[in-house]
This record gives C-alpha cells, structure tokens and sequence, in this order.
C-alpha cells in the first residue's frame, strides 16, 4: 500500500514539467505523418513502419522531461519479462532498452548545459562501494572467457547503475528543490 506522500510526491514530480508552445500546423502535419505510417505499417504488414511514430514520440518526451520515463522505468519493473537472444544470451524486455535510453538522456544532460550537482551523491561510502565493485567487473571484463557474456554484464551493470542509482538521485534530489 502506497503512502499518501509517496503518491502526492509522485505526481509533484510529473506536474513539475513546463507547457510547451504549441504550433497547431506542425501538430496537424505530424499527425497526419504519424497516421500514415501507421496506416502503411498495417496495410504492407511492416511491424516497423508502426513502432516509427511511437519512437519518434518517446524521444520527443525523453529530450522534454525524461523523469516521466523514469516513473515509467520503475512502473514497468513487474511486468518486464526474460528475452533470449541465444542459449547464453537474453535481456530483460522493456525495462534495459528503457534504462539504456534514460542513461543516454541523462548523461548527454549531464555533461551537456543543464549540470545537476551530484556532489553529495559521490561523497557516500555506499556509491563509492558500488563504484568500486563496477570498476572491478570492468577490468575483469578484460581477462573473460566468455567475451560477449562479459561485455553484456559490464554493459548492463553501467546503464543499470546509471538508471536506478544515479539517475533516482538526480529525479528525487532536483523534485525536492
């Protein structure tokens, strides 16, 4: 059961986003875009053609705010499921592609204009612990046998990582101010 400020602190968070002007013609022409793709995705059977407009919004939305994605990150937790490339290869379908687009989002913000002050985040015995185990698996990433297993884990470690450690900080730090 949810707390009551755990829900009210959750919707602070997303009503915290700023409108956006809005131009009625490139709204008609870009659902008029969007519809036709979609259209000719179902009638040539072209799964991609439908999946085009929806990315194309997500992108939109995760270069606006990416803290609904990361509210959506930790919503999709229970429902996300095993994916198997191949016997020794898998990943956890949505919830890594959304931690690889979050973790993109977050350090192309981050080491772009808008800086978030994470000194006090860097500062703790316990991240500086986690850093340090990831660094470990890094240099043994080096001296693997399984080289593909090993990339995969030192990958899935950085945008795990990047998304429910420092990104939770970054979304729950910058929601208080």
């Amino acid at each position: 059961m949810f707390h009551k400020k755990t829900v009210s602190f959750a919707f602070d968070c997303m009503n915290r986003m700023e409108p956006i002007p809005i131009n009625k013609n490139l709204v008609t022409i870009s659902t008029l875009l969007a519809a036709s793709m979609i259209l000719c995705g179902i009638w040539f059977d072209q799964k991609w053609a439908i999946a085009i407009p929806f990315l194309l919004l997500s992108g939109l939305f995760l270069i606006i705010d990416y803290s609904i994605f990361y509210w959506i990150l930790i919503a999709a937790i229970p429902f996300s499921i095993q994916f198997d490339f191949s016997s020794s290869l898998s990943t956890d379908f949505p919830i890594e592609f959304i931690s690889i687009a979050l973790m993109g989002a977050f350090w192309a913000e981050y080491f772009g204009s808008k800086r978030k002050d994470l000194t006090l985040f860097w500062k703790s015995p316990l991240v500086l612990m986690i850093l340090l185990l990831f660094v470990w698996s890094a240099l043994t990433t080096v001296t693997a046998v399984n080289k593909i297993i090993a990339i995969k884990y030192t990958l899935a470690k950085t945008w795990f990582i990047s998304s429910y450690m420092i990104l939770t900080y970054a979304v729950l730090y910058t929601s208080k101010e």
